[in-house]
């Protein structure tokens, strides 16, 4: 890794072709530098995530509840999209570290000596027999996979799974709330005297008003551990993009064009699995707002009302994924991801906080209440390219 980064100062015109496929490389190396760097020293906040969502997730669901059903399909889509883009890093790997030998193996066959690497060795080593052509790939080969397997990829895959289980427990806090409060007069759906207390009602609502603030303090803690390494990703995607596809077109035989054709594929798969993780954040806890708001807050006391309240208005702020508040990752940035990387731009801006005041007025004057200002409280896959050697 060190090798490659100090192969940008020999970058110079007479080579630029030969030596700018470093670059995009140094930037995916890069990112394993600060994934490993957040892995060891924030490895305590990792843990605590994780032990908070599994005390969180539902157990010994019954096969005709609702909430059973609406877990599994939520998790048999996550898999899915986890599985191609699994299988598709894995793949892209195994290609591109397979090629530039198999290619050095045909040259060599019909007697043409032209040694290949997926990266570029440093200078001071001369490849002058296959016995050192063998020992460097091997070393190449010893460097890279491991950093790809055990660190890039499996990084990725833990912020898109750690936010999806939070989607998915937000999706259920939806149903717990829209049957938290049970109907007492069959014939009339609405109390006659609303000041007659609800103490079973209460005590549901509330129990939900503390599991909706559990989720949101992991929304934040996730935005809090990973916003460095998703900045990375939105600030260099379309780099990395627009590298490779210039390499794509402009340099290069078969395997070149094949190399640097899927890293971009590679790329683009990247950020749009974790814009879609951001997505399903952002849409499962603003829905919390309408699934309260569906509930039978009628039929309860004004005790129960303020809970309701306060859930609708803490829901119109919906959370996010953050790139350290320059970005929200969700569909929308990956647009603009795509829209710089045909610019060769960089798809970082402020974020604007868009709340729905306006909503959360019109529901609270619904529940009989007085709104306030203010009210709402806080709240994978490698880089490749061949590289020749005569």
């Amino acid at each position: 890794m060190a090798s490659q980064f100090a192969l940008i100062s020999k970058i110079s015109g007479d080579n630029f072709l030969e030596n700018i496929r470093v670059v995009p490389v140094d930037l995916m190396f890069f990112q394993d530098v600060v994934k490993m760097l957040i892995a060891i020293f924030r490895r305590s906040e990792l843990k605590e995530m994780i032990l908070e969502i599994g005390e969180l997730w539902p157990k010994d669901l019954d096969s005709g509840d609702p909430k059973a059903d609406i877990l599994k399909s939520w998790i048999r889509r996550t898999k899915t999209l986890l599985d191609m883009f699994f299988i598709f890093a894995i793949t892209n790997l195994a290609l591109f570290e397979v090629i530039p030998f198999l290619i050095s193996v045909f040259n060599l066959c019909n007697g043409n000596e032209v040694y290949l690497f997926p990266f570029q060795p440093p200078n001071f080593w001369d490849v002058d027999s296959f016995c050192t052509y063998i020992l460097i790939y091997l070393w190449e080969l010893a460097g890279t996979i491991p950093c790809q397997m055990c660190l890039y990829l499996p990084f990725d895959l833990t912020i898109v799974i750690l936010t999806s289980n939070v989607s998915a427990l937000l999706r259920l806090l939806q149903v717990d709330l829209e049957n938290a409060i049970k109907i007492h007069d069959e014939d009339k759906h609405l109390k006659k005297n609303i000041n007659v207390t609800d103490p079973e009602s209460y005590e549901n609502v509330r129990t939900l008003v503390m599991v909706h603030q559990k989720l949101l303090r992991i929304s934040d803690q996730l935005s809090s551990v990973f916003g460095l390494v998703i900045f990375i990703h939105v600030a260099f995607a379309a780099l990395e993009i627009c590298f490779f596809g210039f390499l794509t077109l402009v340099y290069g035989g078969v395997a070149d064009t094949i190399a640097n054709l899927l890293t971009v594929f590679n790329a683009v798969f990247t950020i749009f699995l974790l814009s879609l993780s951001g997505q399903f954040l952002c849409d499962t806890s603003s829905q919390v707002a309408d699934a309260a708001y569906q509930s039978y807050w009628f039929e309860s006391d004004v005790k129960v009302k303020k809970l309701i309240l306060f859930i609708i208005i803490r829901a119109q702020r919906p959370s996010y994924l953050s790139a350290l508040g320059f970005s929200q990752l969700t569909l929308k940035s990956f647009s603009k991801v795509k829209v710089a990387s045909s610019r060769g731009g960089i798809p970082i801006s402020p974020v604007r906080d868009e709340g729905r005041g306006a909503l959360s007025r019109r529901r609270s004057r619904h529940l009989g209440l007085r709104w306030r200002a203010g009210c709402a409280g806080g709240g994978g896959g490698a880089a490749h390219a061949c590289y020749c050697i005569r």
